[in-house]
């Protein structure tokens, strides 16, 4: 559930969902920084999940990757294909951990 996910992130990341129009043109770093400070103010950090709301057009998901497939097209089709897999075994790891990763490059 979109609360709940929410809840779980850490009070800055729930300040960076209000800051951020995401995907839209940002005027400047600074005007994005701004805005950060502005609803940092607005929804100080108490150390509870319930400091800042869901923002209203803020949404998510959770996806558990076993296995990502990326391509890099080449003029001459003979494209990169570079398969990263981790398996069923990995479900719930760290994501970022390099570790839990092979990876496998893939005729095009």
């Amino acid at each position: 559930d979109v609360q709940g996910y929410f809840a779980a992130r850490p009070w800055a990341s729930r300040i960076s969902a209000w800051a951020s129009a995401q995907s839209q043109p940002c005027e400047s770093r600074e005007s994005l920084e701004s805005a950060y400070q502005m609803y940092a103010d607005r929804f100080p950090d108490h150390g509870s999940a319930d400091d800042v709301p869901v923002p209203p057009l803020w949404g998510g998901y959770w996806l558990e990757p076993h296995r990502i497939e990326l391509w890099a097209g080449r003029p001459n089709r003979l494209h990169d294909r570079l398969v990263f897999e981790g398996g069923e075994a990995r479900a719930g790891r760290d994501l970022a951990d390099a570790s839990q990763w092979s990876l496998l490059r893939l005729q095009p």
